[in-house]
């Protein structure tokens, strides 16, 4: 857990960090040509600080706000880069997921209350171990989050079911938690979901299909696959937009 380690300098997470991408660097000609991440490299970077990132200052993390904190986690991130890009890449979504909350800690009422709880909830979970990644983009939209086709409907039980094709969600079967869009219905804009992964399978049992293995050249072991959600269960943002 990484609630042991809170408070710890920033400058103890790149030595320990460093460490690891030595490591992994040691063996990058069989790494280069991995086609799957292997968990057991995230759990070292857990143990060397590193979901830190995305836990704010005042809770023992790293983050204190966009401008005195993007240095020393860029930093953070280079060190690994060096080790292992595709590692790198998805260590990064951690930190850039967790900053839409702690780079706005206050928004005005009446969200004010909903969102800090909810921003409390996201580090406590990275305090817990939890990586949380993105799923966001759609076949066809270009990148283009405005473009979002993915129906959000709320449910009698006041609970958010998201349905539609996502793809590029990097670290998939690794991140806890992935960042996602989604259209309520009547609403013109789409907004911002959290889609709990853990230990959901994806074989479309529990509203989770893999519909398109990552299979793309260089960073091939980002495991950024596509999947199809139906009815899938998810958390909206406090602060809608």
């Amino acid at each position: 857990m990484c609630s042991r380690l809170a408070g710890m300098d920033p400058a103890r997470i790149v030595d320990n960090v460093r460490q690891v991408a030595e490591r992994l660097a040691s063996d990058r000609y069989a790494r280069q040509r991995r086609r799957e991440l292997e968990p057991a490299d995230f759990a070292a970077l857990a143990d060397a600080g590193f979901l830190l990132t995305g836990v704010p200052a005042r809770l023992g993390g790293v983050f204190e706000s966009v401008a005195r904190s993007s240095r020393p986690i860029g930093e953070i991130l280079t060190v690994l880069a060096r080790g292992d890009s595709s590692v790198a890449l998805v260590s990064a979504m951690h930190a850039a997921v967790l900053g839409f909350w702690h780079a706005t800690p206050d928004v005005p009422e009446p969200d004010r209350a909903a969102w800090r709880e909810q921003s409390e909830q996201m580090s406590r979970h990275a305090l817990d171990g939890a990586w949380f990644g993105t799923i966001t983009s759609e076949p066809g939209s270009g990148g283009d989050v405005a473009r979002t086709q993915t129906v959000a409907r709320r449910g009698g039980d006041g609970e958010w079911r998201l349905t539609g094709k996502k793809h590029f969600g990097s670290g998939s079967g690794v991140t806890s938690f992935m960042l996602t869009s989604g259209r309520a219905e009547g609403e013109a804009d789409p907004d911002w979901f959290v889609l709990d992964m853990r230990s959901v399978p994806w074989d479309g049992t529990r509203g989770v299909k893999l519909i398109a293995p990552w299979d793309g050249h260089g960073m091939i072991a980002t495991q950024s696959h596509g999947m199809e959600l139906t009815d899938f269960p998810a958390l909206r943002f406090a602060w809608p937009g």
